[in-house]
């Protein structure tokens, strides 16, 4: 059972997947580890990062770097910022609907899973 707002479960999630990274050789896709005095300068630097991304119109990579945050931050956090995300989505004419009902999705299922 996956327990995304218990800070000890983020911490061996991360470490698992810092540790397949290692094991895989470099060769994992978004694996990246993080040091805990970096933590709020990396959140920050990453929603300053989704913002960009959505003021350009590149909402492939805003959401790709919104998923970055799941296990950086509070949880509730995290949905909360999901949830204005996704509004904003919702509101830009040329985003694609398929990347829409992905993002919905993912909050949806990141939303039961806080709930167990």
């Amino acid at each position: 059972m996956k327990n995304n707002s218990d800070f000890i479960m983020r911490q061996v999630e991360q470490f698992t997947d810092g540790l397949k990274y290692t094991l895989s050789k470099g060769k994992a896709g978004d694996t990246e580890i993080v040091f805990e005095q970096q933590q709020s300068q990396k959140d920050r630097s990453l929603l300053d990062e989704v913002n960009v991304f959505l003021t350009k119109g590149k909402f492939r990579e805003a959401v790709s770097t919104f998923y970055k945050l799941k296990f950086e931050m509070k949880f509730s956090t995290y949905l909360e910022i999901g949830e204005k995300l996704l509004s904003s989505l919702k509101d830009a004419p040329e985003c694609n609907s398929k990347l829409i009902t992905e993002l919905e999705r993912s909050l949806q299922r990141s939303q039961g899973e806080m709930s167990k």
